[in-house]
C-alpha cells in the first residue's frame, strides 16, 4: 500500500512538471522582431527607401532560423548574418529591408522564416508600401489661359486671372482667383475687364496684388486703363485703383512692385500710342494716399520685353527703347534708369542715354545694385549671336563700366541665384551658343561672369552645356521664398539657367538637335567655390520637352518641369511632369503622369513649398480655357 501511494505520488509530481513545462514554452522559446508589421513611407517611384529591424531571441533556448521565403520585388531583405544560423539567447541580428518601386502602386510582401522552435515553426513579417510620385488635389477654375500669370504672394498664397464664365479675359465677369494652399480652397473675387494676370519681378513684399485692367469702358489701350491694387488682409480685401493711361497686353503691360504698395507700369502716354514720342511710365502709390507719377520717356516697343520697367533693385527701374527710328538695333537705341523714392513714392531723378544697336529681346537690362545694371549687345555687326556680341556693366547714368567679349550669345544677363549682390560680389550668367555660333549643339556654354562692384569683372567662365537652346528656356525663375515670375504673355525668351549655390540646371535637344524628340535631356553642373577645382556636370536623358518646360525651382537643387508624353503631344493623357533631384551625382529625374498639360506658359509649375507646386491643367475635354479648366496642387513624395 505505502509503494502504490509512492507510486501515484511520483505520477502526480510528474504531471505537474510536465504542465510547467506546457506553461512555460513560450518564454523558453521567443523570436521577436522590433517592429512589425513593417510599413514604409510613401516613396517616388525609382527611388528607394530602407528600413531596419532587428530579430532577437528572447527565450531561454537556442533556436535555428532559416529563410524559407524572401520577399518578391519591389522588397528586398539583407540580413547581418547569413541564413541558415543559430540564435543564442539573448542574441539578435539585424534586416536590412528596402523598398523600391518601379512604379505607382500599394505593394505588399512578405519575408518568411523557418524556425526550430516546437511553438512556432514559421515567423513572417508584413511589409507594406505605396510607390507614388505624390498626391494631387484639383479645383475646377475655368477660363485659364498664358495670361492668368499666377503670382504668389508673401504668405504663400497664390492669386490669378481667370475669364469667369464667359471664357474672354477683359470683360466684366472677369475674376481674380485667391487659392489657399494652406487651407486648399479657392475664392473668386469679381474684377472687371482683366488686361493680363498679376505679376512682378520681385518677390512679394506683403498681401498686395497689382492688376491692369480696361478701366470704366472695359477696353485696354486707351485713356481710363487702370491700375487696382488689391490688399488681402485675412478675409478682409480692400481694392484701390489708379488711372494710368493706355496700357498693353502684352509683357511691358506688367506691373512692378516695388515695395508693398508701390508699383509702376508702362503706358502709351496722352496719345494712347505705343512706340511714339510721348510714351510713359507711371509710378503709383496707393497707400497712405493716392500719388500718380507721369514719366516721358517716349518710344516704348510694346512687341519687346526690353522696354519693359524691371528692376531687381529696389528704387530703380532699367529698361531699353528703340529710340526714333522706332526699331532696335540701329544708332539711336536707348536705355533709361529712373530712380525714386520707395517712403514718398516720387521720382528723384531720370536719366537717358543712347547707346548705339541693342537687341530687342536679349538686351534686356538687369539691375542688381543700386547703381549698376548689366546688359547683353550686339558688337559692330549690330546683330546677336555672332561672335562680337558683348556683356557690359553700365552705371545709372548709362555709363559703360566693363565691356566684355561674350561670342555667339543666345540669352540675356541671368543674375545668379539671388537678385541682389551681397556685399558689392556676385555673379551673372549668359548663354552661348559656342564656337560653332549654332544654339543647339555640343559646343553650347553658359559663361559665368564674377563681378566685384568696385572692381569690374572679377573672372569669366564657359561652363560646357551641351545642345542649350532657346526654345527650351524662359528668362524667369523661381526660388521657395519668392514668387515664381510667368514669363510674359506669349514670349518664350532665350535660354535660362536655374542656380541654386554653384549648381546650373539647363534643357537641351540632345544628340539629334532637335526639340520634342526622345533625346531631350537635362543637364546640370557645379562650379566650385572658390574657382579652385574642376566643373563638374553631368546630364539625364528625359525625351520630348516643350516651351513650357521651363524648370520651377522647389528647393535647393530640386527642380520641377512638364513634359511631353510618348505621342509627344500637349494636352493629352500622357503628360508628364518631370523632378529633378541635382544635388546628387549623378544627378536624378523621375517623372509621373499628369494629364492635360499645355505646351505654352499656361502650364508651368508654380512653387509652394519645399515639396509643393502648382498648376494649370484641362480638364476632360483636353483644351484649355474652357470651363473646366482646373489647378492642381501637386505635394511631392520626397524624391
Amino acid at each position: 500500500m505505502r509503494r502504490l501511494r509512492w507510486i501515484v505520488l511520483g505520477a502526480l509530481a510528474m504531471e505537474a512538471c510536465s504542465l510547467k513545462n506546457a506553461d512555460d514554452a513560450p518564454s523558453r522559446y521567443s523570436l521577436v522582431f522590433s517592429e512589425s508589421p513593417i510599413v514604409f513611407p510613401d516613396t517616388f517611384p525609382t527611388r528607394s527607401k530602407t528600413k531596419v529591424v532587428s530579430l532577437a531571441n528572447d527565450g531561454q533556448i537556442a533556436i535555428q532560423v532559416s529563410l524559407l521565403a524572401a520577399p518578391a520585388p519591389p522588397f528586398t531583405a539583407a540580413f547581418s548574418q547569413a541564413l541558415p544560423l543559430t540564435l543564442q539567447p539573448g542574441v539578435s541580428i539585424e534586416i536590412t529591408l528596402t523598398f523600391a518601386p518601379a512604379s505607382t502602386s500599394l505593394f505588399t510582401g512578405q519575408i518568411v522564416l523557418a524556425t526550430s522552435a516546437p511553438t512556432m515553426p514559421t515567423l513572417a513579417l508584413t511589409l507594406t508600401g505605396w510607390g507614388r510620385p505624390g498626391v494631387a488635389s484639383a479645383h475646377v477654375v475655368g477660363g485659364l489661359s498664358d495670361a492668368s500669370a499666377p503670382y504668389r504672394m508673401a504668405d504663400g498664397r497664390l492669386v490669378f486671372a481667370a475669364s469667369g464664365p464667359d471664357l474672354t479675359l477683359g470683360t466684366d465677369d472677369d475674376q481674380l482667383v485667391l487659392y489657399h494652399p494652406g487651407k486648399d480652397e479657392v475664392t473668386a473675387l469679381s474684377v472687371p475687364a482683366i488686361a493680363q494676370g498679376p505679376t512682378s519681378q520681385k518677390a512679394a513684399t506683403g498681401p498686395y496684388v497689382f492688376v491692369p485692367t480696361g478701366g470704366p469702358n472695359m477696353t485696354v489701350g486707351d485713356a481710363d486703363d487702370t491700375l487696382v491694387m488689391i490688399q488681402f488682409e485675412g478675409e478682409v480685401t480692400t481694392i484701390y485703383s489708379a488711372t494710368v493711361g493706355a496700357l498693353a497686353t502684352t509683357s511691358i503691360g506688367r506691373p512692378m512692385e516695388y515695395v508693398g504698395w508701390f508699383a509702376a507700369i508702362a503706358t502709351g502716354g496722352p496719345n494712347s500710342t505705343f512706340n511714339d514720342f510721348d510714351d510713359e511710365v507711371v509710378l503709383v502709390k496707393f497707400l497712405p494716399t493716392l500719388s500718380v507719377v507721369h514719366v516721358t520717356v517716349g518710344y516704348l516697343d510694346p512687341a519687346s520685353p526690353v522696354c519693359w520697367p524691371a528692376s531687381a533693385s529696389d528704387g530703380v527701374l532699367a529698361f531699353a527703347s528703340p529710340g526714333p527710328s522706332l526699331a532696335f538695333g540701329d544708332g539711336d537705341d536707348r536705355v533709361w534708369f529712373l530712380t525714386f523714392s520707395l517712403d514718398a513714392g516720387t521720382l528723384t531723378a531720370a536719366s537717358m542715354a543712347v547707346t548705339g544697336p541693342l537687341d530687342p529681346v536679349l538686351s534686356a537690362l538687369r539691375v542688381w545694385h543700386p547703381q549698376f545694371a548689366a546688359q547683353m549687345r550686339p558688337g559692330v555687326d549690330g546683330a546677336m549671336g555672332t561672335p562680337d556680341d558683348v556683356f557690359v556693366m553700365l552705371d545709372t547714368g548709362g555709363a559703360v563700366i566693363t565691356p566684355i567679349s561674350i561670342p555667339n550669345a543666345t540669352g540675356h544677363v541671368e543674375i545668379y541665384g539671388q537678385s541682389v549682390f551681397n556685399f558689392g560680389f556676385g555673379e551673372l550668367l549668359v548663354g552661348s551658343a559656342g564656337p560653332d555660333g549654332t544654339a543647339g549643339t555640343p559646343d553650347d556654354v553658359v559663361y559665368y561672369i564674377a563681378v566685384k562692384i568696385w572692381s569690374g569683372v572679377q573672372s569669366v567662365i564657359a561652363v560646357p552645356f551641351a545642345g542649350t537652346v532657346p526654345f527650351l528656356g524662359s528668362s524667369e525663375f523661381s526660388v521657395p521664398t519668392s514668387s515664381s515670375y510667368p514669363s510674359p504673355v506669349g514670349l518664350l525668351e532665350p535660354n535660362t539657367y536655374l542656380i541654386h549655390g554653384t549648381q546650373f540646371l539647363a534643357l537641351s535637344v540632345g544628340g539629334d538637335t532637335l526639340p520634342g524628340t526622345f533625346d531631350d535631356a537635362v543637364n546640370f553642373a557645379t562650379v566650385p567655390m572658390p574657382i579652385t577645382g574642376p566643373i563638374t556636370s553631368g546630364s539625364a536623358t528625359i525625351g520630348r520637352l516643350s516651351p513650357a518646360s521651363v524648370p520651377a525651382i522647389l528647393q535647393p537643387a530640386l527642380a520641377v518641369f512638364t513634359g511631353l508624353g510618348a505621342d509627344g503631344l500637349p494636352l493629352n493623357a500622357d503628360d508628364v511632369i518631370h523632378v529633378a533631384l541635382f544635388r546628387e551625382s549623378p544627378a536624378w529625374v523621375g517623372s509621373f503622369p499628369l494629364a492635360g498639360l499645355a505646351s505654352t506658359p499656361v502650364s508651368r509649375p508654380v512653387p509652394v513649398s519645399p515639396y509643393r507646386f502648382m498648376i494649370f491643367a484641362a480638364g476632360a475635354d483636353m483644351t484649355m480655357n474652357t470651363a473646366d479648366d482646373a489647378l492642381v496642387l501637386v505635394t511631392l513624395t520626397p524624391p
